[in-house]
């Protein structure tokens, strides 16, 4: 506030600019646009936020924002073409002036995270950047098989901390992805009565997420947390259950 209060004193206005709202689960985004509710309204100021098209539902559920939001502008995807063409231009500026570089990954490896991730760009980064961190030599290339490799070890890693009911719900969600309470209950066959004390130790563990269902608020969603479905990309049902 006052930082705008300054340019204003200039005749200026000012434009501020929040990015990766994907970063951030629903409830802590509504929780962290509420808290600044009252900022937003500051004169001669322009907020822009820059996310995935699921935040506008949580805008929507929060009246005291959704007055404050006027526009929203949906940016297409890119293809996998221009995405494969920005990891070559990122790779060519991270490279040595005048030494030829070897790509750090495979372009079929690209194509195959771009169908998976429904060509989210910032997660197939995100998934980039894991693995390279986790690969034992310089000079290898992401492939498929090392992201199923390391995938493998944490779905060992994330299956061995949870009890058997933990894991009956994360194998469905794996496999069907965001679900209602009452899905998850059909599909795993625990009781109605005991899936949210289950629910609620999976959250706490920040492995799964939940909220509201746009369609009728008496219902909730449960969904992975981002860091949980990353991991968990190349999953297959019969594949992790033990």
């Amino acid at each position: 506030m006052q930082l705008c209060k300054e340019a204003e004193g200039y005749n200026k206005k000012i434009i501020l600019q929040y990015n990766n709202l994907e970063n951030l689960e629903s409830e802590d985004l509504g929780r962290f646009l509420m808290s600044i509710k009252e900022i937003l309204e500051t004169p001669n100021t322009h907020w822009m936020f820059l996310g995935p098209v699921e935040s506008i539902s949580v805008i929507e559920q929060y009246p005291q924002l959704h007055s404050r939001f006027n526009e929203y502008l949906h940016l297409e995807r890119l293809t996998v073409n221009e995405v494969l063409e920005i990891l070559k231009l990122r790779c060519e500026c991270l490279s040595t002036d005048g030494q030829n570089y070897i790509k750090p990954y495979d372009e079929a490896t690209i194509i195959n995270l771009y169908e998976k991730l429904n060509g989210n760009m910032r997660f197939i980064f995100k998934i980039l950047d894991d693995i390279a961190e986790k690969l034992s030599s310089e000079n290898c290339k992401i492939t498929i098989d090392e992201i199923n490799y390391i995938q493998q070890k944490e779905r060992e890693k994330t299956f061995g901390r949870l009890t058997p009911n933990h894991q009956k719900i994360l194998s469905f969600l794996v496999d069907t992805g965001e679900s209602s309470m009452t899905d998850v209950s059909l599909g795993t066959n625990i009781l109605p009565s005991n899936l949210p004390k289950e629910i609620r130790e999976l959250k706490e563990k920040g492995i799964l997420v939940t909220r509201e269902d746009p369609s009728d608020k008496r219902f909730t969603l449960v969904r992975l947390s981002q860091k949980t479905f990353l991991n968990f990309v190349f999953s297959k049902k019969e594949d992790v259950i033990s």
